[in-house]
């Protein structure tokens, strides 16, 4: 069973940010990033018992991020929250259900 979280716990504006490929002026091919989609989600930093957990998973992970399912995302993307930019290491599709993402991310300096 599949337990999603209260819309009320949506509290975060999350930028979904795709990577795309861009010319610069001298033909040369750039990587950068788009917005493709905003969406309600829950942003919750890992501390104690939640952060060695995640960390089993992934060790770089610092934030943990609840958005409504996205076929779409992938590791390669970025979340823009507020203006503050966080990698994506890790996603779960809770059950796979399609109904909710559970993203383990790490903040962009």
């Amino acid at each position: 069973m599949t337990t999603r979280i209260a819309s009320g716990e949506r509290t975060h504006r999350v930028a979904l940010r795709a990577p795309t490929k861009a010319t610069n002026t001298h033909g040369e091919v750039t990587s950068t990033y788009a917005t493709s989609k905003t969406v309600w989600g829950r942003v919750k930093q890992l501390s104690g018992k939640e952060a060695e957990i995640a960390r089993q998973i992934q060790p770089t992970a610092t934030h943990e991020v609840v958005i409504p399912y996205e076929s779409t995302l992938t590791v390669e993307y970025q979340f823009l929250i507020r203006s503050l930019t966080f990698g994506i290491v890790s996603i779960d599709n809770r059950d796979l259900a399609d109904v909710e993402m559970v993203c383990l991310c790490e903040r962009a300096i």
